[in-house]
């Protein structure tokens, strides 16, 4: 069965979206632990002050990065991305204690207006699976009734504007190795179990979709390049002139996302204002990148 799976898809581990935070939450709590494990929330192991694990040394959250790219974890991580453009992506992550485990689909009224209707049939159907998978197991779990995919900047909705199907997965945090919880005592290794769970949900759940999440992919590019000879403008251009800086710093970030941008080389006349070439980048809208620099595309 895993040679089966393994033979037909490529999976790629990121195993920690965090290193700066995850070896900060280690430490505290590695220290602060007795021989006896000590449930009790209020236990100095479990109260971790700030800023904790969540952001990175410079204090940043990094889910919160995809779209911005500010710091080299995050850039290293898109290169990685556009290097082999996945189809499907397990965003793995621990909320509150007395939570339980969360899958997407998010809360509906939440979407964020660039993602297709064909990626939120696809998310319920392989979402399907995972409930199957966690009723068969007596695991608790919920969707629908929390988180959302409107920022594009996480790492669970980053994929569903750009052709793939994102899930994000939220277990209840130990905090620590055990705690008391309205559910009753959570140990660390329960959660572990939970996320390993979903891991090979995943895979399992993208080998009865593959071809679909392919074609999904192949017709969002598609789309895209298509929807370009439909009325409205044929490129944006911009100005940044006195700001070279300023400039390369939008470049940059625009050439990461691998969004097409090329420098004018002659004076270009929109609504009376003149952007001139050395200060002025233009974008076509005939890029697999549309959706992303085409605002009037959105659907």
């Amino acid at each position: 069965m895993v040679a089966d799976q393994l033979d037909q898809a490529v999976i790629l581990l990121d195993p920690s979206l965090n290193p700066d935070g995850l070896g900060r939450f280690a430490h505290w709590a590695n220290t602060n632990r007795g021989m006896v494990l000590n449930a009790d929330p209020g236990h100095r192991e479990h109260r971790e002050p700030w800023p904790g694990g969540r952001t990175n040394h410079y204090w940043f959250d990094l889910n919160r990065d995809w779209l911005l790219l500010q710091h080299p974890e995050s850039m290293n991580r898109m290169a990685t991305w556009k290097a082999w453009q996945p189809n499907l992506v397990g965003d793995f992550h621990e909320m509150g204690s007395d939570s339980t485990f969360f899958f997407q689909p998010g809360v509906p009224s939440r979407r964020n207006p660039l993602i297709p209707r064909r990626n939120v049939e696809l998310t319920e159907e392989i979402a399907a699976h995972h409930a199957a998978v966690f009723d068969g197991a007596g695991r608790l779990y919920y969707s629908r009734e929390g988180f959302d995919d409107f920022y594009l900047g996480k790492g669970s909705t980053y994929p569903d504007a750009h052709g793939a199907v994102g899930f994000l997965f939220e277990q209840a945090s130990a905090e620590g190795r055990l705690i008391e919880t309205a559910n009753g005592e959570l140990a660390f290794g329960f959660g572990i179990k939970n996320q390993l769970l979903a891991s090979l949900s995943m895979v399992e759940g993208r080998g009865g979709k593959r071809l679909e999440l392919l074609e999904h992919q192949r017709d969002f590019f598609r789309g895209a390049v298509a929807a370009a000879g439909e009325a409205g403008p044929a490129a944006y251009v911009f100005h940044l002139d006195g700001d070279r800086g300023r400039a390369h710093r939008m470049l940059d970030l625009l050439l990461r996302h691998e969004i097409e941008v090329y420098e004018t080389t002659e004076e270009i006349e929109v609504s009376g204002r003149v952007y001139t070439p050395g200060a002025s980048w233009l974008a076509p809208l005939a890029q697999p990148s549309r959706r992303w620099c085409a605002p009037s595309s959105r659907r």
